[in-house]
């Protein structure tokens, strides 16, 4: 009975139009089929409150999810890309801070740096929360091309973080891309003239002074030419 049951039903199905009869078949959208594909219930639950346009409640969803599970990397990219699709700067800087802080916990420096770089694609003003994080990101940065972000990251690191000790570290950074990447001679012996002024103490002095010799040289060198 099951077969003839089957049978009969695959001839139906085959042959519908000959017999006059009209199947239905529920079209299926590409929107439906991201919402399943999605990893969770509350992600597939903020997916539709965003098509219906409900922006705020599903910032609003997303912020909870982190909240309750930090290691969700999914709900923090949608809540970035969500804070620039509204042009939420506050948001963005917010999230962005918390994200990079949460990536620097896990030892996923890598990663932190993919999130600062986009970041800064939507607000070239965005930073990092921490002093610390701004040096190793801009280590990162130089060690992959991109010079001139990690400069600005750099900059203006003792005003924000008065009390960092790493800010001569980050400076003889600065100076070194100036120099051997910019040639901007000048602006490098400024920042390492600052350095040994205000941080005359600092165990890293000998160094700074030493490449501040290289770089008077570099000077000389250019006008004798």
């Amino acid at each position: 009975i099951l077969v003839m049951f089957n049978m009969m039903g695959y001839v139906l199905y085959q042959y519908h139009e000959q017999l006059g009869f009209t199947i239905e078949v529920e079209a299926e959208t590409p929107q439906d089929k991201h919402i399943e594909s999605l990893s969770s219930p509350e992600l597939r639950a903020v997916e539709i409150l965003l098509q219906e346009g409900k922006n705020e409640e599903a910032a609003q969803r997303l912020v909870q999810i982190i909240q309750d599970a930090p290691g969700n990397l999914d709900a923090r990219e949608r809540l970035m890309k969500l804070a620039r699709l509204t042009a939420d700067t506050a948001m963005h800087t917010k999230q962005a801070q918390d994200y990079i802080s949460y990536l620097f916990h896990e030892n996923k420096f890598g990663l932190a740096t993919k999130v600062y770089q986009d970041c800064v694609t939507f607000d070239n003003l965005c930073r990092p929360a921490k002093p610390n994080e701004r040096v190793e990101i801009a280590r990162l940065l130089k060690s992959n091309g991109h010079n001139k972000t990690a400069v600005t990251l750099l900059a203006n690191l003792h005003r924000d973080f008065p009390t960092f000790d790493g800010t001569p570290t980050a400076y003889l950074l600065a100076a070194q891309l100036l120099c051997e990447q910019f040639g901007e001679d000048e602006k490098a012996k400024q920042i390492l003239h600052f350095v040994l002024k205000s941080y005359p103490q600092h165990a890293l002095v000998n160094e700074v002074r030493s490449y501040l010799g290289v770089v008077e040289k570099l000077g000389v060198k250019g006008k004798a030419v």
